[in-house]
């Protein structure tokens, strides 16, 4: 996006722009989800022809996916963009709009499907008619109305001028994933059956006792069998797959040497396709020669993003280093390590050593120490690039975590069958393996997840959208946008979203104060240290 209106400089005066659009964007998002779990189209005992019309959220959501996607190349520059057309933009009128919009989307839903908000009543085909008309209009002027309340409609007409390209590949790609997941829902033989015997030739390679019944899409052995459903073909890899190469493709076009590149997107779909029948072959592996709990809570919930994170991270690594797929040379090319990538690896070990040791555990993570040793072992090696400085107690952070705790326990209501759940796996070992395992945990929430996070969040989240790291982070003008970006993510992190996010604008806040992350790191750890003495002393194991 090049016109002089959009690229200028966000001045001081911006900064209540800033917080109108973040205001705006967080009512949006609150809106939508308000629709996403107000809604139930899927609901069982509802067997009205309208289900399709909820149906609409999954290609929607694929295509905001996509899209952002994409714009995450110059996202500065659409932030910039719509910055400058904030003064002067009436955009209270539109909300008005957009709210009137809104509420009649919702009420002729109601009348479509069950609903949280109202009672689903039905009616009689000409009414039903009216409740379609109603809904596709006031659907439509919710969408116009809600850009227009972002910025004036000059800017979006712009805005569609110069990103036509993504607006096509991001619906495109919705319109496809959409149209695969339905008719592999429908017709079985599409992806299920061939995923199936996938499976079943790779369990016969190990197993003598394979039983498998093709009719009733039933896979195992005589010890351990689940039933292969539509979810299970690899239609919801393949989309994913989809979304990062078409997302890869857009990004590094530059750097790519097509059509050579093209081929990555049928390799990539095929190679997730290959290892989801892997991974129900596993799963049954898994369920026959060690534990069913372990196949199903650990494994099943993890394998299926572990395999999608290693290929796609191994496509975009073979792309990058490959003569026939980059146009860049790579002789000579040395990995290096910056202090922006430094600071969020630690947070990438983190988050696959969870995923790994979460795939070979039950219903307790008894391999939580190896997160702890994987994290911790990264955060040793790259210190030297954190540039932590002044290393020592101060009482602001230390009170402002003792806060954050308080606020933590307040907002949070503890679980007691969780707790009493919790308590039953972890005491029902030898003290030897359970004292070890509390040692780790408390050092992991006391120690290692603080430098972590704050380094992941409170530095590279933060500068990535625009904040200034270290003591310049103590200017006068606060970076609403990287402040709350970072919370929110930071918040997402998190199963309790509002509290964690709260907790991350405390830690921001405590950083600014003097312009040291570390401080941060400090309020940080005073939180979990505090929330481990609580568990301890409470017996609020939920906590943990």
């Amino acid at each position: 996006m090049s016109e002089p209106a959009l690229s200028q400089e966000v001045s001081v005066s911006s900064i209540a722009g800033t917080r109108r659009l973040a205001i705006v964007a967080a009512l949006l998002v609150c809106q939508a989800l308000l629709v996403k779990f107000g809604l139930h189209p899927r609901t069982p005992e509802y067997d009205g022809r309208y289900r399709l019309l909820g149906e609409m959220l999954v290609p929607a959501t694929y295509f905001v996916l996509g899209f952002s996607l994409m714009l995450s190349t110059h996202f500065a520059a659409f932030f910039h963009g719509l910055l400058a057309h904030q003064q002067g933009h009436a955009s209270a009128r539109y909300l008005v709009a957009q709210f009137a919009c809104y509420g009649c989307m919702i009420f002729a839903a109601g009348h479509l499907m069950p609903s949280e908000l109202m009672t689903f009543t039905g009616g009689t085909r000409a009414q039903e008619s009216l409740w379609i008309i109603l809904l596709a209009v006031s659907v439509t002027g919710t969408v116009l109305f809600s850009l227009l309340v972002l910025a004036p409609a000059r800017y979006w007409r712009f805005f569609a001028r110069t990103e036509k390209t993504p607006l096509f590949l991001a619906l495109a790609f919705s319109v496809l994933a959409y149209a695969v997941g339905t008719l592999t829902q429908r017709s079985w033989n599409v992806l299920g059956s061939p995923t199936m015997h996938l499976s079943h030739w790779l369990l016969q390679w190990v197993f003598s006792d394979v039983e498998a019944d093709f009719t009733l899409a039933q896979l195992g052995t005589s010890r351990f069998g689940v039933t292969v459903n539509y979810q299970c073909s690899g239609y919801e890899g393949i989309g994913m797959m989809l979304v990062f190469l078409t997302w890869y493709l857009y990004a590094f076009k530059a750097e790519l040497r097509f059509p050579n590149a093209l081929l990555l997107v049928p390799a990539g779909m095929l190679l997730i396709w290959l290892a989801n029948g892997v991974r129900i072959a596993m799963l049954i592996a898994i369920g026959s020669l060690v534990s069913p709990e372990v196949a199903m809570q650990g494994f099943h919930s993890n394998a299926g993003w572990i395999s999608f994170t290693v290929i796609a991270l191994g496509f975009a690594h073979v792309a990058s280093n490959s003569s026939f797929f980059s146009s860049r040379s790579t002789e000579g090319r040395r990995l290096t390590i910056d202090e922006d990538t430094a600071c969020v690896l630690p947070m990438l070990v983190l988050l696959a050593t969870t995923l790994v040791s979460g795939a070979f555990s039950s219903d307790f993570p008894w391999l939580y120490p190896l997160r702890v040793l994987a994290a911790g072992a990264s955060v040793l090696l790259l210190w030297r690039y954190f540039r932590f400085v002044d290393i020592r107690l101060r009482l602001f952070p230390i009170i402002a975590g003792g806060a954050v705790f308080l606020l933590w326990i307040f907002l949070i209501d503890a679980d007691p069958r969780k707790s009493q759940s919790f308590a039953a796996s972890l005491f029902s070992v030898p003290a030897a393996v359970y004292v070890p395992w509390i040692a780790f945990r408390c050092i992991g929430a006391a120690v290692v997840v603080p430098i972590v996070e704050e380094l992941a969040f409170r530095r590279y989240v933060f500068t990535l959208f625009g904040g200034a790291a270290g003591a310049e982070s103590t200017a006068r003008a606060i970076p609403w946008l990287p402040v709350l970006a970072s919370s929110l993510m930071f918040g997402a992190l998190h199963q309790a979203w509002f509290a964690g996010t709260i907790a991350g604008l405390a830690y921001y806040f405590v950083m600014r104060g003097s312009g040291k992350l570390w401080d941060a790191v400090l309020a940080h750890a005073t939180t979990n240290s505090l929330i481990c003495v609580y568990v301890f002393a409470s017996g609020n194991w939920s906590y943990w």
